[in-house]
């Protein structure tokens, strides 16, 4: 057992193509992550080859080796050389396929996070997340997060990068159900309010309008419960309701207003009175009080020739 001998010995006999520097790195790295089994030799021999450890950070490799999928997350840009995002994904995946397997609920993850990569191809990110959706639902119950987690990428997947609204309709379906079960307490609040949203989003692409209000609705009034007033989280729930009754309901137009003013206000405490995202926030409460005036005059002036005899 590996264990059971000097961990100098084990590297001078199993890996005496190591430098010195990449020995002492080795030897480092599987001390402090407690490491003790040919898997967790070959991550670290993995690791330590690529250059991907610097001298100082091989307590924080230690707790990438163990994270796995979060190797990204873990180590500063200017401290790996890994620091390409899916170059780091890729060996992260290959690391939990080499020590679980490619059916372990732990590569399911790593397969996840890999396909959310924004240069892959439609065909290889499509794979990967029907892959992980494919291990995860045979060893999770239905309603568990990760599926709904799962569902949901392939949704945006479909909506945003196939522009395919139909297909992804019933996988955000599905991920709002499953968020529902799975989140009663509101703990996946941010999870469930992104669902709902795509969902939205989707339903308004496909004109069903009254249903895509309806998610809208229920997005802003679970971030006020869960987040209040002044969060960035609500502020984006009313700017997107905001809109959709701005392109929508003109003749509600007037119920916008708060709505734009909730924004503005949190914008302005979280990003600055003089940030662009602040200007953005006024031009649009800006344009719907102009719309709100427009209304207003259009009812005068409809009253006016009722008045007159001149509503027929």
């Amino acid at each position: 057992m590996i264990k059971d001998n000097p961990i100098e010995l084990i590297i001078e006999r199993n890996h005496p193509e190591l430098s010195r520097m990449q020995k002492r790195q080795f030897k480092a790295i599987t001390c402090s992550a407690d490491l003790g089994d040919e898997a967790d030799m070959y991550k670290v021999k993995t690791i330590v080859l690529h250059g991907s450890v610097v001298p100082g950070k091989e307590e924080q490799a230690a707790s990438i080796l163990i994270a796995g999928s979060e190797l990204v997350d873990e180590l500063d840009a200017e401290d790996t050389y890994l620091w390409h995002p899916k170059r780091a994904l890729k060996k992260a995946l290959d690391l939990r396929v080499h020590a679980f397997g490619e059916r372990d609920l732990r590569t399911a993850e790593a397969m996840h996070q890999f396909a959310l990569m924004e240069d892959l191809e439609l065909d290889d990110c499509f794979d990967m997340l029907a892959k992980a959706l494919e291990i995860r639902k045979a060893s999770l119950p239905q309603d568990h997060p990760d599926i709904g987690e799962s569902v949901l990428s392939m949704a945006r997947h479909f909506y945003n990068d196939c522009e395919d609204a139909k297909s992804a309709l019933p996988f955000a379906v599905r991920a709002v159900k499953v968020f529902e079960t799975a989140d009663p307490d509101g703990k996946l609040s941010m999870k469930h309010v992104g669902a709902l949203k795509v969902m939205a989003n989707i339903l308004d692409e496909l004109g069903k309008i009254p249903e895509s209000r309806e998610c809208y609705e229920k997005a802003y009034a679970m971030c006020l419960k869960w987040h209040g007033l002044r969060h960035t989280h609500t502020a984006a729930s009313a700017a997107s309701l905001a809109q959709c009754l701005r392109d929508w309901y003109p003749h509600e137009i007037f119920k916008s207003v708060e709505l734009r003013r909730l924004e503005l206000k949190t914008m302005e405490v979280m990003a600055g009175m003089h940030n662009h995202e602040t200007a953005s926030c006024r031009e649009n409460l800006a344009h719907d009080l102009q719309a709100c005036c427009w209304l207003h005059d259009l009812r005068d002036v409809e009253k006016s020739v009722s008045e007159i005899g001149g509503g027929n």
